[in-house]
């Protein structure tokens, strides 16, 4: 193991994402789905989260 002098290192090896009941769950996607293109959103999109993959999937 290299000694870099660090205090601590993360490992971010994924996570699992939250699914919300909204009703209509047949039109509720996670942005995995979106940006690996397995499910299109269309036009007219709510995304809940505006963390980084939020920002990316909404871009």
């Amino acid at each position: 193991m290299i000694n870099g002098g660090y205090d601590t290192v993360v490992i971010a090896t994924g996570s699992t994402p939250k699914r919300f009941q909204l009703g209509d769950d047949e039109r509720v996607y996670t942005a995995e789905q979106v940006l690996m293109k397995e499910r299109d959103c269309g036009e007219n999109t709510v995304v809940v989260g505006g963390g980084l993959v939020g920002c990316e999937t909404a871009l």
